[in-house]
């Protein structure tokens, strides 16, 4: 590593201090959220839920290719991959309060411009292009990190575990009663009182407001409202798309309060704690790959227990462990699949696939935010329109083909420039100072 002076001025990290592991693993991680994400960004959240239970929109049994998908989503993907990309938010900002605080530079002014950048992104992203933004969770709970900044390991791992166990426990708990009230109160048969006054209003939101509150629909997975956000996010315009946005943004809200935003923050906790404990370095290799088989095994084996009780028991349980359970054991299979990772890299294995990976992950806020523009340009009203229209199988298809021209266009891009121009945008504010983005302009960096 280099050492740095009071003198010297604020930069990003040059390659050569980048820890390689990290860049790919979130690389990696991109891929993973955008397998999950993407059948929120295609269709009505309603929709989603008849899926996961094996059904369409129209109460059909989907085909075997779409249950499959779904399957291995839940299994691999779903609730795995935000632990991971927690993990490495802890562990980079690790590695830029060490760098910040040896060179004599005051790192909470830096972060906090970063954090505050980024919240301004993620209401961008989240208000325009899709609601499940993770950039304003990230940006308000990275606050957090300023306070545990000087912990050691053995602190910050207790100390996120904790915070983890306990957001996990409640949001479990409040996910449940929510589905319990929910399935009691659509067991009442609700009053003939036909059409409320927003039926006729010529909004489409509105009118699956008016649903919910006549018991037409009596939740979001009900035939009318999936009608109804499909048509507004297929064809606008575009105040009713913003209508439902803004509500299903709403509810991501609720769940952060309740219990998501602790999960986050005792992530980005026992990521800090892993990156003092130096366990990606050669010489933890031993202690490493015993975890990395514990945690590939045991969450492996919960996170098929877990998707088996899903499809069994029903009822209140199926929403609970499909949004919680599997958050919850993927906590633990993200943390092998960062060791694995980890592993790869040290022993040299696949290197053209690293070496993308390596580039797409450094590029990583301008490769997320691209995949939702993406996304949009295919499903929504103002693009092609193919909202509702794609099966699960064939979004994961996109999802391929878009990822491998993301790896594709960061290797070249980086090829040229220094950073992507997303990371160029955050880091310009983060350093407080213009940052060279053209490699013949500057010495590389990351």
């Amino acid at each position: 590593m280099s050492t740095y002076t009071a003198t010297e001025p604020l930069t990003p990290t040059a390659p050569s201090e980048r820890i390689v592991a990290l860049d790919v693993a979130r690389g990696v991680a991109l891929l993973g959220i955008f397998l999950v994400n993407v059948h929120l960004m295609g269709d009505a959240i309603g929709a989603l839920i008849l899926e996961m239970t094996g059904v369409d929109a129209e109460g059909r049994p989907l085909p075997m290719a779409d249950r499959l998908t779904m399957t291995a989503v839940m299994v691999f993907c779903a609730g795995k991959f935000y632990p991971l990309f927690s993990m490495l938010f802890g562990m980079g900002m690790v590695l830029s309060y060490d760098r910040l605080t040896a060179s004599g530079h005051w790192f909470a002014q830096a972060y906090l411009r970063r954090l505050g950048l980024l919240l301004v992104i993620g209401l961008f992203h989240a208000w325009v292009l899709w609601y499940g933004d993770i950039l304003v969770y990230y940006a308000v709970c990275g606050a957090a990190l300023l306070i545990a900044a000087k912990w050691q390991a053995r602190t910050l791992l207790i100390v996120g575990a904790s915070v983890f166990v306990f957001g996990a426990g409640l949001v479990m708990s409040v996910t449940w009663l929510l589905e319990w009230v929910s399935q009691s109160m659509s067991a009442i048969p609700p009053p003939a009182t036909g059409p409320g006054p927003l039926a006729n209003s010529g909004s489409l939101f509105l009118q699956a407001l008016d649903a919910l509150g006549t018991g037409q629909a009596t939740d979001v997975d009900s035939p009318v409202y999936i009608a109804l956000e499909r048509e507004a996010n297929a064809a606008g315009p575009w105040y009713d798309a913003l209508g439902f946005r803004l509500w299903n943004w709403s509810f991501g809200l609720v769940s952060s309060l309740l219990g998501l935003g602790w999960q986050v923050i005792g992530l980005f906790l026992v990521g800090a704690g892993l990156m003092r404990a130096e366990v990606l370095l050669p010489e933890h290799r031993a202690v490493r790959r015993r975890l990395m088989v514990v945690c590939l095994v045991l969450g492996l084996a919960l996170a098929v227990l877990v998707e088996g009780l899903r499809a069994v028991l029903g009822g209140p349980w199926e929403m609970t462990l499909s949004y919680t359970g599997q958050s919850s054991v993927g906590a633990v299979l993200s943390l092998g699949y960062l060791l694995a990772l980890a592993e790869v890299c040290e022993r040299g294995w696949l290197r053209p696939v690293l070496v993308g990976l390596a580039a797409t992950g450094r590029m990583a806020l301008t490769n997320y935010l691209m995949q939702s523009v993406i996304a949009s340009v295919v499903f929504a009203w103002w693009g092609l329109g193919l909202f509702g229209t794609f099966s699960a199988a064939e979004r994961v298809g996109l999802v391929l083909a878009v990822f491998a021209g993301q790896v594709l266009f960061s290797v070249g891009w980086l090829s040229i420039y220094r950073m992507g121009p997303m990371e160029w945008v955050w880091r310009t504010a983060t350093y407080w100072q213009v940052q060279p983005i053209h490699r013949a302009s500057a010495p590389p960096c990351g």
